[in-house]
């Protein structure tokens, strides 16, 4: 299945120089044909930090990502077996250690507020 959301994102500098973003997704991305929010193929070795912007959003707000490998169907075993993260509220990056290879971003959401959140690994 072709990814149908997110706009190619050139890498973006963190300003502390120790992250930089390899992909983007965004709530107002188009969705696929089930309904998930899938970014551009990326290729990480290494950590992946996962950083979500929501502006106005409550302690309940949430968006779950899962790490799929890339050109794989996907499926609701493939989503059940990924790498996961929730960012949300309280909590709004995330590290993931041990990633290697090609990999899509998708999300769920059960926020209503518009969110952004990069994908980022140290260059």
């Amino acid at each position: 299945m072709e990814p149908t959301a997110a706009e190619e994102t050139p890498a973006e500098e963190d300003p502390s120089g120790a992250w930089t973003t390899i992909a983007t997704l965004k709530s107002t991305d188009p969705k696929d044909d089930m309904g998930f929010l899938l970014s551009k193929e990326f290729t990480v070795d290494g950590d992946v930090q996962v950083v979500l912007h929501m502006p106005g959003a409550r302690k309940t707000d949430a968006v779950i990502f899962a790490f799929l490998p890339a050109g794989e169907p996907i499926t609701v075993r493939s989503a059940s077996e990924a790498e996961s993260v929730v960012l949300g509220g309280p909590l709004l990056r995330d590290v993931v250690s041990g990633l290697s290879g090609d990999f899509v971003l998708l999300a769920t959401t059960a926020a209503q507020k518009a969110w952004q959140v990069k994908v980022q690994t140290k260059q």
